[in-house]
């Protein structure tokens, strides 16, 4: 059941919601919650700091472009941690704790990470063609 096509579809969607600049941070706010841990809503919140406080001072150059700057720099950070939280990571189905439970083998993970990106290869080239 851990490689089924919904858990890789929403694996691949929770990474591609970490591309989109404003949002980017609610991906670790959705996991958080999802699987009741705060220590990933607060981070989710860490990594929209940079874009809400840019929305405030977009007008101060010197300041907004520092901004701007962090903010980037945190979209990247976020990118990198959704792909490692989100193959890391597993819910344990057939237990009723609901905890999360790291996989067991490096291959598994490798394994998960290139279905994923086989996903969003393919999904790029049927944008591409429309």
């Amino acid at each position: 059941m851990e490689n089924s096509a919904f858990s890789t579809l929403e694996k691949t969607f929770l990474i591609l919601l970490s591309f989109f600049p404003f949002i980017n941070g609610m991906t670790f706010v959705y996991m958080g919650s999802k699987e009741s841990n705060r220590n990933w809503i607060i981070e989710g919140f860490v990594y929209e700091l940079p874009w809400i406080l840019l929305f405030l001072f977009v007008y101060n150059d010197d300041f907004g472009t520092t901004l701007a700057g962090f903010a980037l720099l945190f979209m990247f950070l976020c990118i990198l941690r959704t792909i490692y939280v989100s193959f890391t990571y597993k819910k344990d189905i057939g237990s009723s704790s609901g905890q999360m439970v790291k996989k067991s083998s490096f291959f598994d993970k490798f394994h998960t990470f290139l279905q994923s990106l086989v996903f969003l290869v393919k999904m790029g080239y049927n944008i591409l063609d429309l």
